[in-house]
């Protein structure tokens, strides 16, 4: 799968600009954080600005630089790309590339290497359908520690029940 391709799907469930006031990251344009759109200028050597202001391409930049490489997206299957991205988005590359190690049985040290790689590959879309049983845990999980996050539990099974239609 292409990164954009990846991240045309991903899109589809990230809105324009957002500030809910129990989203704990606060000011959001496509996704994208303040603090992480504020990290990404600093090592551009760019001056902070409001994530209100992301451009197109920049969005595209730190979706690329920050989650999709990050997580080594690149070197999945389709399916398994495109799970392992939308959770980078949502929870960080480490957290996705945590949990897709869990599901493949080996250490999950969060660092892409030939045996998460090889695992990926093995067992077709039942890794990424595993992948996203595993993430739907996570969200009880993150529900049962702060019931006010409740409020997002809609969107995020929905984004797992749309990559799962996908790949069953």
């Amino acid at each position: 799968m292409s990164f954009d391709t990846a991240l045309a799907k991903t899109l589809g469930f990230e809105g324009g600009v957002s500030e809910h006031p129990l989203d704990g990251g606060g000011l959001t344009k496509w996704g994208v954080t303040q603090q992480v759109y504020a990290d990404w200028r600093r090592k551009q050597g760019l001056p902070e600005r409001l994530v209100s202001e992301m451009t197109e391409p920049e969005m595209r930049a730190i979706y690329r630089d920050e989650y999709w490489k990050p997580a080594g997206c690149e070197h999945y299957p389709d399916e398994v790309a495109e799970a392992v991205f939308d959770m980078a988005v949502n929870s960080g590359a480490t957290a996705a590339v945590r949990t897709l190690q869990r599901v493949l049985g080996i250490t999950p040290d969060g660092v892409v290497g030939p045996m998460t790689i090889g695992g990926s590959h093995e067992g077709g879309p039942y890794v990424a359908l595993k992948f996203l049983k595993a993430r739907a845990g996570l969200y009880r999980d993150i529900v049962q520690r702060d019931p006010s996050q409740v409020v997002f539990l809609h969107g995020w099974i929905n984004r797992l029940i749309d990559q799962a239609w996908r790949h069953a």
